[in-house]
């Protein structure tokens, strides 16, 4: 992780008055964690020593990208656009995934 985007993530919720922040956790298909787990982990707890208010949710995010990508093409999304496009569509199931966990 990078102390530079934890301190805008705390910065951005401060902001927008949020309460919890959802970190996705690449898990492998087995269901193991790998080396990016530890990364988001590692971004998880430098967020909560800056501001130990904020709950650090992890969500499992395994094939939201392969999702994403039929959305898109579903909705004839290509090229640069595409790609430009396919991780905050990512992060949008990633949120839902959560918000219908904790309903």
């Amino acid at each position: 992780y990078q102390p530079k985007l934890a301190k805008e993530i705390v910065s951005l919720a401060f902001d927008n008055d949020v309460k919890t922040v959802v970190i996705g956790l690449p898990r492998n298909m087995d269901g193991s964690y790998g080396y990016r787990c530890d990364e988001c982990k590692s971004l998880g707890e430098a967020i909560s020593n800056i501001n130990a208010e904020l709950n650090i949710c992890f969500e499992d995010e395994r094939l939201t990208t392969v999702m994403a990508h039929n959305v898109l093409s579903e909705n004839n999304v290509r090229g640069k656009k595409r790609k430009d496009t396919v991780d905050a569509v990512s992060a949008v199931m990633i949120l839902q995934s959560y918000l219908d966990k904790n309903k």
